[in-house]
């Protein structure tokens, strides 16, 4: 369609091109695209934040503190060379307790059937490397389908309550990339009461630097990085 329209001088028409045809049911638009260079720009951040994560994410999940907590607290359900690198810790430092943490044991199968806990599990475990009875303190963590580092860290802190104990801080024991998720339940649990610290014994089964190429540190890698945004951004417990 072609719209005739009077010029500054009034004398003279000029015509304008309506971008719109056959009967308005189509429109044309101008629309931007990359150039080469955009299109290079965007490569080069693409593959940098691409490779920030690869190489940045295992030692952000994988965190650790300083261990000088008041309460020394080893996580039940960790592997036989991640509690003896925590007696190791414990024997090192001025605790005179350390505390095993957990709720009931599963997929076990019929050889661990004897234990009603991962709590009780480490203690064994403890006991084992040469910690004495008194040294251990077994806090069991009620059954829980999901959140059981909140459930197991809510029973130390009623534990805590029971036995009229005020820690002003506590250091975790864990393993790998759970590290972090651990800190943030424990600080979730303890309402902010407590300054929590966290110790992430290595994951022997894969490695670290390289976890892209074992199929056991890709799986580790994104189930944490997925339960540690749920934790952070929508889990809000109410006990």
């Amino acid at each position: 369609m072609k719209i005739c329209a009077p010029d500054s001088a009034g004398s003279n028409a000029k015509t304008v091109t309506s971008s719109r045809k056959c009967c308005g049911l189509f429109e044309r638009r101008e629309s931007w695209k990359l150039t080469w260079r955009g299109r290079a720009v965007g490569f080069l951040v693409g593959a940098g934040l691409v490779t920030g994560f690869f190489l940045g994410i295992h030692p952000f999940l994988a965190v650790s503190d300083p261990p000088n907590g008041d309460v020394f607290v080893v996580e039940g359900w960790i592997h036989d060379y991640a509690v003896d690198e925590a007696v190791k810790l414990f024997q090192q430092g001025r605790w005179q307790q350390v505390f095993s943490t957990g709720g009931p044991s599963v997929n076990f199968g019929s050889t661990l059937a004897e234990y009603d806990s991962y709590a009780e599990i480490a203690r064994d475990k403890l006991l084992t490397l040469g910690l004495k009875p008194e040294q251990i303190v077994t806090v069991r963590a009620p059954a829980r389908e999901r959140d059981r580092t909140y459930a197991s860290a809510v029973a130390l802190r009623k534990w805590f309550q029971d036995h009229s104990i005020k820690a002003t801080s506590v250091t975790v024991v864990t393993i790998g990339p759970h590290a972090r998720r651990t800190r943030l339940m424990y600080d979730k649990a303890f309402r902010g009461s407590v300054a929590v610290g966290v110790v992430s014994v290595v994951n022997r089964e894969y490695d670290a630097a390289r976890w892209w190429r074992f199929s056991e540190g890709v799986k580790e890698i994104l189930s944490e990085s997925f339960s540690y945004l749920y934790a952070r951004f929508f889990f809000f417990p109410a006990d």
